[in-house]
């Protein structure tokens, strides 16, 4: 059940990025297996702050020269033109 919740709590606005709901969904599953695994929440918790912090530091890698129609395009379509 948890895992269906992460997954819904990761749904997009945008349609263009609706697969990132069932990938949450499976690195949900991971996070829980190894939540079972060492019986804490710490090592999932740092597990999730990792996979955050790679994550933001592409996007702000990708958009490190910021222009706003580039990223409303990215926003909007899910791609990078």
């Amino acid at each position: 059940m948890a895992t269906i919740v992460f997954a819904v709590i990761h749904w997009p606005l945008n349609p263009n990025f609706l697969p990132w709901p069932f990938v949450a969904g499976v690195i949900g599953l991971g996070l829980g297996g190894l939540a079972y695994y060492t019986e804490s929440l710490v090592a999932p918790a740092v597990a999730h702050v990792l996979i955050n912090y790679i994550n933001l530091r592409r996007i702000t890698r990708r958009f490190a020269a910021w222009d706003e129609t580039r990223v409303n395009n990215y926003v909007d379509t899910g791609k990078d033109s």
